[in-house]
């Protein structure tokens, strides 16, 4: 079962919270803001996390 991610679910909400724990620049920050970008682009495409998502054009 996949799951389809939406913005600013629960899990989008905790990832963001625990981003926002560490300064801006650190490895820490960037690696969670990563997630986090990657997590959003599959909900505005609406690609479930199983599978590969291009900016626009879900696969």
């Amino acid at each position: 079962m996949s799951h389809h991610p939406r913005r600013d679910d629960e899990f989008a909400t905790w990832l963001k919270a625990q981003r926002d724990e560490h300064p801006k620049s650190t490895w820490h920050w960037v690696a969670l803001d990563e997630l986090l970008d990657d997590y959003r682009l599959h909900a505005d495409t609406g690609t479930p996390l199983d599978r590969d998502a291009c900016e626009g054009h879900p696969t």
